[in-house]
């Protein structure tokens, strides 16, 4: 369908509610929710049977009985409250819950869902039909223009042109005041009869929805912009690999320029330990040819010769101060060639 132009689907059947066996006045729910049903079964090949709905019995009146079972009253005191039927004939967010619940465990093995939101756009109704081409039930409130207040209708298309609802009304045509009692393919204006929330200028949608609720061109799009988007991120990613590669040549490259450097260094370090070996051998060689005995010799015969001034303790102390700094070579010499090693 193109933007801005009208859309129909006449494919979705039309119930009456007035026909209904239990309570045809108030069970608009049910009967808008059957409208939906019975599309989905249609488009699968299916019909009632396949849900548990016999041929002596409308669908809408199969909803009813299973919205009155105990399993559901049951399912509303564990979930809802403590109140039973009470709850969901007078409180509609409730009857929204159990009426998606209903839908879901009928639907759900037969590949659709639904799931109740509120706060729902004009414009999001319309990308949910043009989306999905599902009937849609629609949450209202007609009092603005007929008697009845709170009402469930099955949407089936839109008019974007004075942003109107088509739907199937299970109750009539509001448009008269619910004076002509067949509702299908009716026209609502969406500002008179579906605003839930003014601020927001919203209202309440039970989204009919398949379980997996793309179609085969959805897929060949999404598989399209992944396939795009997918090769946009291996040119990237080879890039970077790139950049990676290169850093790692250069480090490569700086490794092998510093262990040069540092094969030069220890070859220096090398030579010069050498000459510090050669050094302190020459050193070492010199001071060992001064003996002891030899100063002494040189003191005494200084002695002789009238140097009475040289006493001998000043012979001790030059022995003692040699001997010390004899030490404190050798001490020099071994820290030394530790440093070096």
């Amino acid at each position: 369908m193109s933007e801005g132009k009208d859309f129909y689907n006449l494919e979705v059947s039309y119930f009456s509610q007035l026909d209904n066996v239990y309570a045809p006045f108030i069970s608009c729910y049910p009967t808008a929710m059957a409208m939906a049903i019975d599309y989905c079964l249609r488009i699968e090949n299916k019909d009632k049977r396949d849900i548990g709905c016999t041929y002596d019995i409308q669908l809408e009146d199969f909803i009813n009985r299973i919205t009155m079972s105990d399993e559901i009253q049951v399912w509303l005191k564990k979930n809802v409250g403590r109140l039973g039927s009470w709850v969901w004939k007078y409180k509609p967010r409730t009857i929204a819950y159990v009426e998606e619940y209903i839908f879901n465990k009928l639907m759900n093995k037969h590949g659709f869902r639904c799931q109740f939101t509120t706060n729902v756009t004009f414009d999001e109704y319309c990308d949910i039909i043009d989306s999905h081409r599902l009937p849609q039930v629609l949450h209202g409130n007609f009092s603005k223009k007929t008697t009845v207040q709170g009402h469930i209708i099955t949407g089936t298309g839109y008019a974007k042109l004075g942003r109107r609802v088509i739907a199937n009304d299970p109750f009539g045509d509001a448009g008269t005041k619910y004076l002509d009692r067949d509702g299908k393919k009716v026209e609502y204006y969406f500002t008179d009869f579906f605003i839930k929330n003014k601020k927001l200028n919203t209202m309440w949608l039970t989204s009919i929805l398949r379980a997996w609720s793309m179609s085969g061109d959805d897929v060949q799009v999404l598989l399209s912009e992944f396939n795009k988007q997918f090769n946009e991120l291996r040119k990237d990613l080879n890039i970077a690999i790139n950049k990676i590669l290169c850093k790692i040549g250069e480090q490569q490259e700086r490794i092998v320029s510093v262990e040069k450097d540092f094969s030069y260094m220890s070859e220096r370090s090398n030579e010069r330990d050498c000459l510090l070996h050669k050094d302190f051998d020459s050193l070492f060689e010199s001071f060992r040819k001064f003996k002891e005995d030899d100063i002494y010799i040189i003191i005494q015969k200084k002695m002789k010769e009238g140097e009475s001034h040289i006493k001998f303790w000043y012979g001790g102390i030059l022995v003692n101060f040699l001997g010390i700094f004899s030490i404190i070579v050798w001490v020099i010499k071994d820290f030394i060639l530790k440093l070096f090693k």
